[in-house]
């Protein structure tokens, strides 16, 4: 049986660079040249640090692979090209919506995207938004003025299957 190889590239945020002093957007340096030239299915795991978060919130996490188009499938048999990797969750440490929680997505949260190239550019870009109807930063609830990456404690690990 046949499998294709798979690179995982594992994103420590304090190892990141903020982006405009953002620290729901860190960018992070890649030398993709150590990987063959073909298409890749791309999913993802995350795990974030504690946080005051209430159970509805829910995040989307953006990445930015540096000029490659990426592609979600979408309704009617149809590709659309996005930026947005997926859905990240709150999960309750002691069970209750308003105690400490912390943010995750397993692999099997969300779909795929497909990548029809290696990315041109050596930067990855990560951003964490709200996914309330005006997106910005993904903020702490007890602390509005404070993005939840503040904290810099997440790790966000990209799984690229090769295609070809």
């Amino acid at each position: 049986m046949h499998t294709n190889p798979i690179y995982n590239i594992h994103l420590l945020a304090k190892k990141g660079e903020q982006v405009n002093g953002n620290d729901s957007k860190v960018k992070f340096f890649f030398d993709w040249s150590i990987m063959p030239k073909s298409r890749y299915k791309v999913s993802f795991t995350m795990l974030g640090a504690r946080n005051r978060l209430r159970g509805e919130n829910v995040c989307l996490l953006y990445i930015d692979l540096g000029n490659s188009k990426s592609y979600e499938p979408t309704g009617n048999n149809r590709l659309a090209t996005s930026n947005l990797l997926g859905h990240i969750f709150p999960n309750s440490v002691d069970g209750t919506n308003t105690s400490s929680n912390y943010l995750f997505s397993k692999k099997t949260c969300n779909s795929e995207i497909y990548l029809d190239s290696l990315p041109k550019s050596n930067e990855i870009i990560v951003e964490f938004l709200s996914s309330t109807v005006v997106q910005g930063p993904f903020r702490d609830d007890d602390s509005p003025s404070l993005p939840v990456g503040s904290n810099l404690g997440w790790i966000v690990s990209l799984s690229l299957e090769q295609l070809d």
